[in-house]
This record gives structure tokens, sequence and C-alpha cells, in this order.
């Protein structure tokens, strides 16, 4: 009996030993995955931001070319090239947002940032796109609101979406995208 209760005892002690190496191994495991979808949302926070800037002035600027050339081939070409753009950046768009539900890290990182700095390249990648709308578009800003404390990445989204939504449902008139401080909170409008 005592053989037999050493020989089960042994096992046992195996068996567990097995088992506490599969969970290291499976521990390593999911600490790589999560390394990775973490390496993988910032790759794609950060692109996502890179490219989308510019394209959105390559957008203004087909749109404006395709406007002012006589020629109907380069016309065709040049509306081709925005309705290309246009398919891009909302893939873009929705690739991002893809990845942050997806990660389950839909995280706000909060810094201090120079709203002007921001303002003014959001007003610039899209000064092309207005031109060909007869559109005034101004950027008035507060000299009291230079910088604040928030996240950079999403502050970009929601102040191009205005302002691509400002731009896409204008007729006539003016765009302004403004800044200014009321009751001590800072206010942007489009």
């Amino acid at each position: 009996l005592e053989f037999i209760v050493k020989k089960r005892t042994k096992e046992l002690e195996n068996e567990i030993l097995e088992r506490k190496h599969t969970e290291e191994d499976l521990l390593v495991a999911i600490e790589r995955v999560e390394a990775a979808n973490k390496t993988k949302s910032v790759f794609l926070e950060n692109m996502s931001h890179e490219l989308r800037t510019p394209l959105v002035g390559i957008l203004g600027y087909s749109e404006l070319l395709s406007s002012e050339v006589e020629s109907k081939e380069l016309k065709e070409m040049a509306e081709g090239i925005n309705r290309t753009g246009t398919r891009l950046l909302n893939t873009l768009s929705m690739i991002l947002d893809l990845a942050r539900i997806e990660s389950d890290e839909f995280e706000i990182n909060i810094t201090e940032v120079n709203i002007h700095e921001e303002l003014e390249g959001i007003y610039n990648s899209f000064k092309g796109a207005v031109v060909l709308k007869n559109i005034d578009f101004s950027l008035n800003l507060s000299e009291n609101a230079k910088f604040i404390y928030t996240d950079k990445g999403m502050f970009r989204v929601i102040v191009e979406n205005l302002v691509n939504n400002a731009i896409k449902f204008t007729k006539e008139g003016s765009i302004s995208i403004k800044s200014d401080i009321d009751n001590g909170f800072l206010n942007i409008s489009v």
C-alpha cells in the first residue's frame, strides 16, 4: 500500500509541476499578446494621425484642382484622386476606431497641448477644401487660452470631424474655428 501511495503521490507531483509550467507558459503568452495589442494600438493611432492630416490637404487640393482645370481628362483624374482619398480617409478612421474598441483599451492620454498649434494645423489642412466652395474660412484664437490638458489625438479627431462636417454641409457663407474662455472653461467652436 505504501508503494502505491508513493507512486500516486509522485504522479500527482508531476501533474502539478506540469500544470504550473503550462500556467507559466500561458501567462507569458498572455503578456506577449497584451504587449502586441498595445503596440498595435499605439502604431495605429500614430499612423492614423500622420496619414490623416496630409490626406485632408490632398483632398482639398484635389477638389480645387478639379474645379480649376478645363481639361475633362484632368478634371476626372482630380475627381478620382478625391474619391479614392476620401475612401482612404474613411477607412483610416474606421481602422483606428475598430482597433481601439477591439483592444478594449480606449485610453485617454492627457498631456499639455498647445491648442493654437493644433487648431492652426487643422485650419491649414482644410484650407484647400474650402477654396473650392467659395466659403470664407477663418481662425480666431483667444490669447487667453493657449495650453490645455487633454488627449491630443482625440482633440484633433473631434475638431477635424467638426470642420469636415461644416465644409460638407455649408453651401455658402463662412466657417470659423474659434477658441475662447467662458467662465473659466475653454470653448472651441466651428
